[in-house]
Formats: structure tokens, C-alpha cells, sequence
């Protein structure tokens, strides 16, 4: 199995869009009420977003036999602003693929520390990546409280090579 990466562009956006809609609701579920679920959700299907988030980071795909199954986003060469498995294609390697991928990235523009607010649901992988929790958001969507975690990471180049 090879996997592919690439940069994102406009049309990838319905794809992504479903397949992070999928992962929620399958893999976060057993993290987040239902309520959670559906708002979050209902977020990610703001297309006018995502289409920003392609034109303003360096988002980059992952492809599988020309399958998406992978998303992860770098905001201000510092901040992970998403990181998606497809759910049928978790523990494979592809988020260390992207993490690897994206931090180069970071790398590339002088970045020396990542950061990111991260699922209950990807909390333990993120630790197991060098990532230390700094504090517990509660977030407001829809009247729905969502907690996640800001996460931070010193980078280092041995980890890259």
C-alpha cells in the first residue's frame, strides 16, 4: 500500500468534506454525545471555510490508489488546524505521514514549536507524537459545549529525517 501526498485544491473540498463528516461520526463517537457530534458536524459542512482554509494553509492530502484518506492542515506555518484519518483507513501510518509531511513544512519557515487544538478522540495520539497538553478548551457551538485540547510540540529535526 503507497500512500500519496499532495496539496490540496478547491475541488477536493465535497471529498474532504465527506470523508471528515464520516470519520466524526464513526470514530469521535465514542468520545462525544450525539448533540456533539451532529454539531460538529453541521461545521464542517461550511464549504466557503474549507475553501479558505485551501487558498490560506498549506493543506495537504493523502491518496490511496487515488483515494482520499487523509487531511491534514498547517495554519501560519505553526498551527495544525486539521489532521483526518478516513475512518476506514485508521492505524495504516497515513497521520504520521501527514504529521511528518506538514512538520517539514513547518520546518521549512523557521517554525520551531507546533501547536494545535486537538479531539478528545486524537488526544492520545498526539501525546504519543511528543505532544503535551497546555490547557482543556471548552468551546461553544450551536449552544453545544465541545472540549478539546491545545496541544504543543517543540520541534525536532531528528524526528523529520
Amino acid at each position: 500500500m503507497s500512500i500519496y501526498l499532495r496539496n490540496a485544491a478547491l475541488n477536493d473540498v465535497p471529498i474532504l468534506q465527506e470523508m471528515v463528516c464520516q470519520t466524526i461520526t464513526e470514530i469521535c463517537a465514542k468520545d462525544y454525545s450525539k448533540r456533539q457530534i451532529e454539531v460538529w458536524v453541521y461545521a464542517v459542512k461550511n464549504s466557503e471555510k474549507w475553501q479558505n482554509r485551501v487558498k490560506d494553509q498549506q493543506m495537504r492530502i493523502a491518496q490511496i490508489d487515488g483515494r482520499i484518506v487523509g487531511v491534514a492542515s498547517l495554519k501560519d506555518n505553526c498551527y495544525i488546524d486539521l489532521m483526518y484519518v478516513a475512518k476506514d483507513f485508521q492505524n495504516l501510518g497515513i497521520a504520521n505521514r501527514l504529521l511528518q509531511d506538514i512538520t517539514l513544512i513547518a520546518i521549512e519557515n523557521n517554525t520551531k514549536k507546533l501547536e494545535s487544538d486537538v479531539s478528545i478522540t486524537a488526544k492520545g495520539y498526539f501525546e504519543s507524537k511528543g505532544f503535551k497538553v497546555v490547557r482543556e478548551n471548552r468551546n461553544m457551538l450551536n449552544g453545544t459545549e465541545l472540549i478539546n485540547f491545545r496541544m504543543e510540540k517543540d520541534i525536532l529535526l531528528s524526528e523529520v529525517n
